[in-house]
């Protein structure tokens, strides 16, 4: 996706390059429009660009919905492609077909069962295993001694021992009490 990005910034600035020579040879527009020409043509190359990024971001989150609308992207990329293999041959055309090749294998990748294995992986919250469908909690949940106190219950004793502070009492330095 990484390489998707970098070939629509390439293609933004051969497309921005194209639309000047065209506008330049026709000699038949105004300095403002001859500018929107080629500002539409980087733009359209850094829009293209931030959604690369933003799929490939949110693909290695793990976001299932990532690769649905990456797969929708890629739609709308095949039509691109199609209307570039239909025109005149240019530079830009041969760049969007790269971009299409790129896209199409990183669909594919999204989309292989080691991936899908992934994006189930990635919704379990960190640290916790998923608890499967008819079992309840683990055995000792909620018995003494597991995790904390439940209501009447009294908390265990602190530690006694040489060196060891009462809760609440700080060790001074030098005669200075520390900050209440």
């Amino acid at each position: 996706m990484y390489a998707g990005a970098a070939l629509a910034v390439l293609q933004g600035i051969v497309s921005g390059i194209e639309d000047q020579n065209l506008v330049v040879v026709r000699d038949t527009s105004t300095h403002a429009n001859h500018s929107a020409f080629i500002g539409g043509s980087i733009l359209g190359g850094l829009v293209v660009t931030a959604l690369w990024l933003w799929m490939a971001w949110k693909n290695r989150q793990g976001r299932s919905w990532a690769r649905v609308l990456s797969t929708v992207f890629f739609g709308f990329m095949c039509l691109d492609a199609l209307f570039n293999l239909i025109g005149l041959p240019r530079p830009s055309a041969f760049i969007a077909i790269a971009e299409w090749g790129v896209g199409l294998a990183a669909i594919i990748f999204v989309w292989k069962s080691e991936s899908s294995q992934y994006y189930t992986a990635m919704k379990v919250p960190q640290g916790y295993a998923p608890i499967p469908y008819g079992y309840g909690p683990p055995p000792g949940y909620g018995q003494p001694g597991y995790g904390q106190p439940g209501y009447g219950q009294q908390p265990p004793a602190p530690p006694a021992g040489p060196g060891v502070q009462p809760p609440g009492q700080y060790p001074t330095q030098g005669g200075v009490e520390p900050p209440a």
